[in-house]
């Protein structure tokens, strides 16, 4: 099987595994990739290309000031099904004839652009990457034209990650993934661990939105501080509830940076970290199902009398499994401050954990990076985070009853959150 099979192989199992884990509707979001994806790439190859050729007219030029811009006009391309409007810059007294949209074409193949994104995310020199795309369309494209096109959208990957961010998501979900990455020292490829930072945000109408990706060599509560700081100094100065996993010291550096937000560490985590005490007498599937009983009973009181019930029945067998569980019931009690609805939403942090497992995906797939910008980059270009068209969530539906979990939320943090 030659690369290119391997690389469809590996496209498809990661679109596979994004449908799955964001349910049939993202589909219909997948196919509709013109809005998030295809516009933005574009029109940065054809800015990227309009900055090459004004660099080599004058270069070339006896006098640079007779080159110079000229305007621009739209042309409407097609894309799939769907046409896109392109603003084609002009320079003054040239054939404005572009490369990346050849006169009189009007239809685009995906394709191409992926082609060349791929490209620029390998070693590739621009010299070899230009000769690659010349040999694979039949027509010539200069190395100063993907040296312009990978400078523009390292750009807007720079916008993206230094965006000023809403004042207010009413809950945010944080989570770190571990991952290893090839690298090149001193002559000698060696596999590294890295963390990659996951923030994501359920804004004021619902949506889900990726709000940063941030990269440590570690997990750390310090570096959550670290980046929580930071997303402050972009403007998101409020957050009623932010949920994550139950790393050690990170309660306390969320509410450093956010004192007045309710932390929730994720059930879920809790669940899975005491099922490693059950014994083999209790499967730990039995024991997931058990504890549902606690944090999905109908309200705190009920959620207490399983705890206890569940503790004498099992617990002398499995006193680590429970001693676990008893530290999580403070927290657990914080979840029944809202209505089964809320709870359903914020018990968990698995919204964040399956952008996680997407992005697992893609990193499994490609497996060497040449540093940790490019792996930055190589995730704004493949997901389409593009702030200066749409959010890639932002067709996407609002989850399901938010409007009456806001209601509740505006009840219990009354001075965080305005009336929508």
């Amino acid at each position: 099987m030659n690369s290119k099979d391997e690389q469809m192989k590996q496209i498809q199992k990661l679109i596979v595994e994004f449908v799955k884990q964001f349910g049939p509707s993202s589909g219909k979001q997948l196919l509709n990739i013109t809005d998030y994806i295809a516009k933005p790439v574009l029109q940065a190859l054809v800015d990227g290309e309009h900055v090459g050729k004004l660099e080599l007219l004058r270069e070339n030029a006896d006098n640079d000031e007779n080159v110079y811009k000229n305007g621009s006009y739209t042309r409407n391309v097609k894309w799939g099904q769907e046409e896109i409007p392109i603003k084609m810059k002009r320079i003054r007294g040239e054939n404005q004839d572009s490369q990346i949209i050849p006169k009189y074409q009007r239809i685009i193949h995906d394709k191409f652009i992926l082609d060349v994104l791929s490209l620029a995310s390998t070693r590739l020199s621009n010299n070899e990457i230009a000769d690659q795309i010349t040999s694979m369309y039949g027509f010539k494209v200069s190395p100063s034209v993907i040296s312009s096109c990978i400078q523009t959208v390292q750009d807007e990957m720079r916008d993206w990650h230094e965006r000023p961010l809403e004042n207010n998501y009413p809950i945010i979900m944080i989570d770190g993934k571990v991952f290893k990455i090839k690298t090149e020292e001193s002559g000698r490829s060696k596999y590294v661990n890295k963390t990659l930072y996951v923030v994501v945000g359920i804004n004021a109408d619902g949506q889900k939105e990726l709000i940063a990706l941030y990269v440590s060599n570690t997990e750390s509560a310090t570096e959550w501080m670290n980046i929580l700081d930071n997303l402050k100094e972009r403007g998101l100065s409020e957050t009623c509830i932010i949920v994550s996993d139950g790393l050690k010291g990170l309660k306390e550096a969320i509410e450093n940076v956010y004192p007045k937000v309710m932390h929730i560490t994720c059930t879920v985590h809790m669940i899975r970290n005491a099922a490693k005490y059950v014994s083999h007498s209790m499967k730990s599937d039995f024991f997931f199902k058990r504890l549902k009983n606690i944090y999905g009973a109908d309200n705190w009181e009920s959620a207490k009398h399983s705890f206890e019930y569940l503790k004498n029945k099992w617990g002398g067998s499995n006193k680590r499994a429970f001693e676990v569980v008893e530290r999580a019931m403070d927290n657990i009690e914080k979840l029944f401050s809202f209505s089964k609805a809320s709870r359903t939403l914020v018990y968990t942090s698995n919204i964040v954990e399956n952008y996680n497992s997407v992005i697992g995906s893609f990193l499994a797939a490609k497996k060497s990076f040449n540093n940790i910008n490019q792996l930055l980059l190589d995730l704004y270009v493949h997901f389409g985070y593009n702030p200066r068209y749409k959010k890639l969530n932002q067709k996407s539906n609002g989850l399901r009853n938010w409007y009456k979990i806001y209601e509740e939320l505006m009840d219990v943090f009354p001075n965080l959150l305005k009336k929508n």
